[in-house]
């Protein structure tokens, strides 16, 4: 019930900062955020979602990489992206979060053992 209930609140947060982003009044708190050690705090409120389907859950990469962004949307981001990932992978999968650099750009990829978009 606690897992159902924090994904109905993900939601209900995803479609309120939607609709204030149609209106316009949406304010970002644009900050430096250390992109590994992020993903890594995310991953953990996702890790007993992943236990309970027997999943690995790995986050690795670059400590170095730093985005600008907003902490909150990126939060959101990043939790959808792994919530899928547990969500459509098979029992015993293995979900893989990885952080790096390609030229100016930061990357996260997400790898999983599921069917893909």
């Amino acid at each position: 019930m606690l897992e159902e209930t924090n994904r109905l609140t993900q939601l209900v947060d995803s479609l309120l900062a939607m609709s204030r982003a149609e209106a316009g009044r949406i304010s970002l708190q644009i900050a430096s955020v250390p992109l590994l050690h992020f993903c890594s705090e995310v991953a953990g409120l996702l890790e007993v979602m992943a236990e309970e389907k027997e999943q690995t859950l790995t986050v690795e990469g670059d400590s170095t990489v730093f985005v600008n962004g907003d902490r909150t949307i990126l939060r959101q981001a990043i939790v959808k992206l792994i919530d899928n990932a547990v969500k459509f992978s098979p029992r015993g999968g293995k979900i893989r979060i990885r952080v790096s650099v390609s030229g100016p750009n930061a990357l996260l990829e997400v790898h999983d053992d599921g069917p893909g978009i």
